[in-house]
């Protein structure tokens, strides 16, 4: 074998481990995005790291010889956290928006019951005067009651 045909055939080797490699790395971040790692947990958080491990390659190896998939790396996770904050904003805003229509109906019920406190305490002591006018043993009349037998009638 000549030195440039052993030149040829060791490029062509790494080339061919090159790219398989390369497609590793692809598959590994298809695979963490769709949640189906094979060699990493499932709530490991999406970096170069979590990317190595699954493809079975070093940090370095994507940093050194794919800083074109570091970067599509980069660039997925920093949507990710755009999308995280966005979804996170919106949560809060549902959730403001629950608060305050919880505080209404708080306020309503609180006005409610102030409402029936002052009609139980009119009931209360209606009842205590009945009862004070049972017990002298007067004839008790509510306030409210008109006596149509007028003493001059004849009945």
């Amino acid at each position: 074998m000549t030195l440039a045909s052993r030149w040829t055939h060791t490029h062509s080797k790494k080339a061919k481990m090159s790219t398989n490699t390369e497609r590793e790395i692809k598959l590994a971040i298809a695979r963490i995005r769709h949640g189906k790692q094979k060699r990493t947990s499932a709530d490991r958080k999406f970096s170069i790291a979590s990317v190595a491990a699954e493809a079975g390659v070093s940090n370095a190896t994507i940093h050194n010889r794919y800083p074109q998939l570091a970067e599509h790396i980069r660039k997925i996770q920093k949507a990710d956290a755009k999308g995280t904050t966005e979804k996170k904003q919106t949560e809060i805003s549902e959730l403001k928006r629950q608060i305050a229509e919880l505080r209404n109906q708080l306020e309503e019920r609180d006005s409610e019951l102030r409402k029936i406190a002052i009609v139980n305490l009119r009931l209360s002591q209606e009842m205590k005067g009945l009862k004070s006018t049972k017990r002298s043993g007067a004839k008790s009349t509510p306030n409210n009651v008109v006596d149509i037998v007028s003493p001059t009638s004849k009945a």
